[in-house]
């Protein structure tokens, strides 16, 4: 409600998954944010994705157009574009490769309302000629 945006929505029961969609453009070119939701997140958000997209990509009209070169804010600066090296200097060496992928995993546990909980963080960096492509974040409790 607060960006006036239309929410997307496929699949049902443990295959749903429900996003919205935001786009803008930096100096090195336009990019799409979609902000996801599945079945065990409910309506909070539980992970996003950030990708650069080919010149002349046609952009969904449900797709708000977001102004400033980046969405993300964060105590570190990651930008579409960077150096493979550069991530890695700011992010630490992955967890795991594959192809063009990165791969940061983090688990841990915590307690909620007095009940113990575990919880995953994956982040995927996905490479073209060696600079950062896209940003794929997932956050996911599980009890």
């Amino acid at each position: 409600r607060h960006f006036m945006a239309v929410a997307g929505h496929r699949g049902d029961a443990s295959d749903a998954i429900s996003w919205l969609c935001f786009h803008g453009a930096s100096e090195a070119g336009p990019w799409a944010l979609w902000l996801t939701s599945d079945e065990v997140d409910g309506p909070a958000i539980g992970g996003f994705q950030w990708q650069r997209l080919d010149a002349g990509e046609k952009i969904d009209s449900r797709c708000k157009q977001l102004d400033g070169s980046s969405p993300l804010r964060s105590s570190f600066s990651i930008r579409l574009g960077m150096s493979e090296s550069r991530i890695e200097h700011v992010m630490g060496l992955p967890t795991k490769r594959y192809k063009r992928t990165s791969l940061y995993y983090h688990h841990h546990d915590l307690t909620i309302h007095g009940q113990p909980y575990s919880a995953d963080n994956m982040v995927y960096f996905t490479y073209r000629n060696g600079r950062l492509w896209s940003v794929a974040v997932s956050y996911q409790v599980v009890s």
